[in-house]
């Protein structure tokens, strides 16, 4: 019903009756993460046979969005379906070792890649870790349109073949950082399909991120997109 009223349509979505997943964190009381652990099974049931009674709704897309949570098999699909389409991906690696099913895959055309330092090494290996000549290589080489390095509060960059953009990390006084790297990628894709240009990009995804890291737990229940605008 909630989804519902926020005009987000679940028809197409895979329900059972097996219980939800279960994510326990403990913050620092700086409000970084110092550990967390998750029990679910869910991601299990997206299958390449689930998907492909889906191809004629995501032939659609603007964009697709997938993650690590997925088997390696499912990734493969998702990304080679968006390359066959001439859609825009964007794969997100979750954790250093569900980055790792990215290995050997086919990331050729795909938009954008969202690993932080650890992730990348898990997918590619160590020997690019000092040099921004390297990571533009890994670009160049994978076919890959963007790939944006993101470490925290550290603050982030975005490698593509000929360009490279740096973005600080928002200054905000932290409440929680749960979320707030899904909030800075909802805000890149929300930018992107703006059509606004890389550098936007950034900074509607540090807003985003501002505005989630300032309250308790992942959810801003009063977001929307001029208050989106207005921290810019």
């Amino acid at each position: 019903e909630e989804c519902e009223k926020a005009g987000i349509g679940i028809n197409h979505s895979l329900t059972n009756k097996s219980s939800t997943g279960k994510y326990a964190a403990i913050i620092s009381p700086s409000g970084e993460l110092f550990t967390a652990a998750v029990s679910t099974d869910f991601e299990n049931l997206i299958t390449i046979e689930f998907l492909e009674t889906k191809t004629h709704i995501l032939k659609n897309a603007k964009l697709i969005q997938c993650d690590c949570n997925l088997s390696t098999e499912s990734l493969s699909w998702i990304i080679r379906f968006s390359q066959k389409n001439n859609i825009p991906c964007v794969v997100e690696p979750v954790s250093i070792e569900k980055a790792s099913r990215l290995k050997g895959l086919s990331l050729d055309k795909v938009l954008l890649l969202t690993p932080n330092t650890d992730e990348l090494s898990s997918i590619f290996g160590e020997e690019h870790k000092e040099s921004e000549d390297a990571l533009t290589q890994i670009v160049i080489n994978i076919g890959l349109q963007y790939l944006w390095l993101r470490n925290g509060k550290e603050g982030s960059t975005i490698y593509t073949k000929n360009e490279i953009y740096k973005k600080e990390a928002p200054t905000v006084n932290v409440v929680d950082t749960t979320g707030a790297g899904d909030a800075a990628l909802a805000g890149w894709i929300h930018a992107f399909l703006l059509g606004e240009d890389i550098s936007q990009c950034l900074n509607y995804a540090n807003a985003l991120a501002k505005l989630v890291l300032g309250v308790k737990g992942a959810i801003r229940h009063d977001l929307n997109p001029e208050i989106l605008k207005v921290n810019l």
